[in-house]
């Protein structure tokens, strides 16, 4: 590793030690540090906690697709824009070539903040939105606008390039917590 490299992942590590997060895996049997260049962590919103990918299962042979399709059926997400629920239910993670080193938990909470009606109203109403709506020359809010607004909000453009952050990463593998056993969370 040079020393740039090594310079990074130590900045990295007393980062998220400085901000009260363990820079190790959550599994029980684990004892190595995150490796953020080279491994890939998942985040469990039920627990709380970051994960390898090494050290979980596969929670069902259900894929990320699949598992949207049931959770924008559900009743209490009737609602909710489907660009939305991609964004809020796609597996969270941190790490290796595919995730960068801060992942997309950011992203992830921001879309799983718009889940609750009275905010979305609100971004809805604001400056941004009415004068995106303008700029299109339309009074109505459709699902591609929220995914202007959230690209927006993180400076992520729609593009098929991969070393560029996207708003969802498609086709990841969904796994069970091993400390709370959420499904398809991860």
């Amino acid at each position: 590793m040079c020393c740039n490299c090594l310079l990074l992942k130590n900045t990295v590590l007393i980062f998220l030690i400085t901000k009260g997060e363990s820079p190790a895996c959550a599994a029980t049997q684990c004892t190595d540090l995150w490796a953020p260049e080279e491994q890939e962590q998942r985040y469990c919103w039920g627990c709380r906690k970051w994960y390898h990918l090494e050290c979980l299962e596969p929670s069902s042979p259900l894929d990320q697709s699949t598992y949207f399709l049931r959770v924008a059926e559900d009743p209490q997400f009737q609602d909710v824009p489907k660009s939305i629920l991609r964004v809020a239910f796609q597996p969270t993670a941190r790490g290796g070539p595919k995730h960068f080193v801060t992942g997309n938990i950011r992203i992830v909470n921001m879309a799983r903040s718009l889940l609750n009606h009275d905010y979305r109203k609100e971004i809805q109403s604001s400056y941004w939105m009415a004068a995106h709506l303008a700029e299109e020359e339309r009074a109505d809010v459709t699902d591609h606008d929220w995914n202007v607004w959230l690209g927006a909000q993180f400076g992520i453009q729609d593009t098929e390039n991969r070393a560029r952050e996207k708003l969802v990463m498609e086709d990841q593998q969904l796994y069970s917590c091993p400390s709370c056993n959420i499904k398809f969370l991860m």
